[in-house]
């Protein structure tokens, strides 16, 4: 959350905006009792819908910072995880 979403928040903002999430769970679920990573989830309901939602009822500190986009690239080390050299001696193809 502090990376990509808020950062800056008291204790007291943290958990305000986590007590929301499984209310946008539940409303981009429909209510079906179905398991699908975070991610994914806010991938559906757009992030400005997500943070609307995220945000609703919560008192932000002043140094508080929400960011206007989340930018989903990968960490390099995770997107290279199958990644591995040749031998000198294998063909590709």
């Amino acid at each position: 959350m502090g990376k990509m979403f808020a950062n800056w928040l008291t204790q007291e903002s943290v958990l305000s905006i986590m007590r929301n999430w499984p209310k946008f769970s539940e409303w981009v679920l429909g209510g079906k009792p179905v398991y699908l990573h975070g991610g994914h989830l806010i991938d559906r309901a757009g992030y400005q819908k997500f943070k609307e939602f995220m945000l609703r009822g919560v008192e932000l500190n002043p140094e508080a910072f929400i960011a206007e986009t989340i930018n989903w690239a990968e960490t390099e080390y995770r997107s290279n995880i199958h990644v591995k050299p040749l031998d000198q001696h294998e063909t590709v193809g």
